[in-house]
């Protein structure tokens, strides 16, 4: 026993203040009124050791502690109990033990009885309102050791809580072990602690807490290549995130205001926030939020050490080590998160990520490996089997990988490192592909096996086709905007996670399809091998500094086709991001006044870095920059001609977008095709091409633009010429 309670909750030690993650402060509290009622279960003697909080509320209406709320418990050491007013029999009389220096043996009830009053079948109070288990408040059939249960919250057949706190309305049910342990040093949950993400021998050590914002996270991992003001800002982000781990230091376990832990078996040094539900559990050294519109679910699963933010789920049998989980996240079936953090909107099924930082919109559905990545934009996909964790050399585990935004990992590929693709944003790697390590600076690409023998290449490279998901495989663009569109609003309700944006051709991306089209015709003529036909073949050795096309080879086919779908491309966003903004941002006078003005002409379009993100964050700043970005480019290439009014704008847009919807259509026209005749019935159990979603959104777009042309026409004076 740890002696007679003290205003300051024993030994020194005061209750800990979590109000601005859990709630509110812890009320003062009181001795209870004892009475010899007949009805009452205990005698004055057995409350010596507790106290009642004391509310003032409660105290103006008068109402009384309710002894028939505490129910065949054991009580050691300090123990502070609420107003327990709900649904509980007043009639039932069962005596409560309250331990002495040695906890003493707790009786037990009949079973029949205990099955009547604490059953899963629905019950009616004594006023006829149905209440079950959940919805008791009180304290029955448990251990209580220097504790705090507060007002209106609900204790049943709980092992041993010890050194907790537990909120008004939070709910322990048929759990093991609950709180923290004595003679350990205080806890900060986990907040504060590094994650190591990328080489796992360390250098990219990152702190988490529980208001850790991902973009900052993003940036400290790589502040070294970053303007000394955003590392600084990251710096300052990360200690931050330190001293916030301080300050949630306590030796108590806490479980917020309306929290629910149900058969789980041990939560240890935790702090458990409002809305969040956990089952059949274990979870130690962690904190686990939830916000009202965006409750968090741990069920059958094991969270040691980590920080999990409102809104994410992690569901059966998962385990969650190390790792920070950003708003809205899940891992789920099995999967693994070790050592990593999680962005937004990011799901790990089945497989296993280690020591990596995932962005937002990545799909990990299938039992596969990622280890050691650094992936702050996401919306990529990792396919089953897919063993992107080649990190060990043979001498140490210090390798990683930098995907690009929404590269795509095909089924049964294998990656090895080291590997940076940051500058190849929605490349696709073949299924079954083993690539070796190198670097990719080209946007929209397909890594695949090599068509054919080639005299002279090493059989170990593969075959790059630059640009070819832009002029091969327009459909996937379209559908990952509306897959990431609806995933996003979502993922919005109440508006907790951060703004993602869901296109996925931006002004960064451009700015790497110009770069590379500057590399891709610096190649002509410069290639060392040929093919069987005669026919120039590059690789990296052909480049200016052997960096861009990775360990792959390049046909003259490949290289043509590509400068087009990248110039196109470029053409396209330009117009599209311009007629967009009309009526949102500007005027057409005020496009005409720009597309006229002489500013920048004679100087290269250059996009303003300082307010791009990482993770690509949708922010005003962000579109503002575009929007100028856009302009330079139409000044630049001259895109709209000699005119440069907001009609001629338009009426190229209207082309462009009418070759974009027909190239989806077509994009999706080889898949019928090719499945006519392979499944007898392919045609009939697909959806038509017509009532495809997708092809449906690009003529639809098509369509707008062509209306939007249609209502100038009469008042511009060249549109009829």
């Amino acid at each position: 026993m740890r002696g007679n309670l003290t205003e300051d909750f024993g030994v020194g030690r005061s209750p800990p203040d979590c109000s601005h993650i859990a709630f509110s402060p812890l009320p003062h509290w009181r001795r209870p009124r004892h009475t010899n009622k007949p009805g009452a279960v205990s005698s004055p003697a057995d409350w010596n050791l507790v106290a009642v909080t004391a509310a003032s509320t409660l105290e103006s209406t008068r109402l009384e502690f309710n002894p028939s709320a505490v129910q065949r418990c054991q009580f050691t050491g300090n123990v502070v109990l609420g107003h327990f007013q709900g649904h509980v029999k007043a009639s039932v009389q069962r005596q409560t033990h309250v331990a002495g220096t040695v906890a003493g043996a707790c009786p037990t009830p009949p079973i029949n009885d205990h099955r009547r009053r604490l059953g899963k079948s629905p019950q009616r109070d004594a006023r006829g309102a149905k209440w079950r288990e959940h919805e008791l408040e009180g304290v029955y059939d448990s251990h209580l050791a220097d504790v705090w249960v507060l007002d209106g919250a609900c204790v049943v057949r709980c092992g041993l809580v010890q050194n907790c706190v537990v909120g008004s309305k939070a709910t322990l049910l048929n759990c093991g072990i609950v709180g923290s342990p004595y003679d350990e040093a205080p806890s900060t949950f986990s907040n504060g602690t590094f994650v190591t993400v990328g080489p796992e021998t360390g250098g990219r050590e990152v702190p988490i807490s529980a208001m850790s914002n991902f973009e900052d996270l993003a940036q400290y991992c790589c502040r070294g290549t970053l303007p000394r003001t955003l590392a600084a800002s990251a710096e300052a982000s990360a200690a931050a995130a330190v001293a916030y781990g301080k300050g949630c230091a306590s030796p108590y376990t806490i479980v917020a205001h309306g929290a629910i832990l149900r058969g789980c078996t041990r939560i240890e040094r935790c702090l458990i926030g409002r809305h969040v539900t956990i089952e059949s559990s274990v979870v130690q050294d962690s904190t686990v939020l939830g916000h009202i519109s965006q409750p968090t679910t741990v069920v059958t699963s094991t969270v040691e050490g980590s920080v999990i933010q409102s809104g994410c789920a992690v569901t059966q049998n998962s385990i969650v080590t190390n790792s920070l989980m950003c708003i809205g996240s899940g891992v789920q079936r099995h999967g693994m998160l070790g050592s990593s953090i999680l962005g937004s909107h990011s799901f790990v099924s089945e497989g296993e990520v280690g020591s990596s930082l995932l962005g937002p919109l990545v799909g990990f559905h299938h039992q596969a490996l990622l280890v050691a990545a650094f992936w702050p934009a996401g919306r990529g996909n990792i396919g089953y089997g897919a063993n992107v964790g080649s990190n060990h050399t043979g001498k140490r585990n210090d390798q990683e990988i930098w995907p690009g935004e929404g590269v795509f990992y095909g089924l049964g590929c294998c990656i090895k490192y080291p590997c940076n693709m940051s500058e190849a944003p929605y490349t696709i790697i073949a299924s079954g592909l083993s690539t070796l390590p190198q670097r990719v600076t080209m946007p929209f690409s397909l890594i695949n096996a090599v068509s054919e023998m080639i005299p002279g290449v090493s059989p170990a490279l593969n075959e790059i086709s630059p640009g070819w998901v832009l002029s091969n495989n327009a459909y996937t663009t379209i559908r990952n905007e509306r897959k990431f569109e609806k995933r996003l609003g979502a993922g919005q309700v109440g508006g907790c996670a951060p703004l993602y944006t869901h296109r996925t051709v931006r002004g960064e991306h451009v700015q790497m399809m110009i770069a590379a089209t500057t590399r891709l015709r610096n190649l002509k003529g410069k290639s060392k091998i040929t093919n069987a036909a005669g026919s120039p073949v590059y690789t990296d050795t052909d480049l200016p500094g052997g960096v861009g096309l990775g360990k792959n080879v390049l046909t003259e086919g490949s290289r043509v086709a590509a400068i087009d779908a990248y110039d196109s491309c470029v053409e396209y966003y330009a117009l599209k991001t311009i007629w967009a903004a009309v009526g949102k941002f500007i005027d057409p006078t005020e496009v005409e006044v720009f597309l006229r003005s002489d500013h920048d002409r004679l100087t290269k379009a250059e996009l303003d870095h300082s307010v791009i993100s990482l993770s690509g964050l949708a922010t005003k700043a962000v579109a503002s920059a575009e929007l100028e970005y856009a302009f330079a480019l139409v000044r630049e290439r001259q895109l709209v001609g000699c005119r440069r009014d907001f009609y001629t704008l338009t009426e190229r847009l209207a082309d462009l977008a009418t070759i974009e919807a027909k190239a989806i259509r077509d994009s999706k026209r080889k898949d019928y095709k090719r499945g006519d005749k392979i499944i007898p019935d392919y045609s009939i159990i697909q959806r038509s091409l017509d009532d495809d979603e997708t092809v449906q959104a690009a003529d639809a777009f098509a369509q707008e633009i062509r209306d939007s042309l249609a209502s100038k026409a009469s008042a511009h004076p060249h549109a009829h010429i």
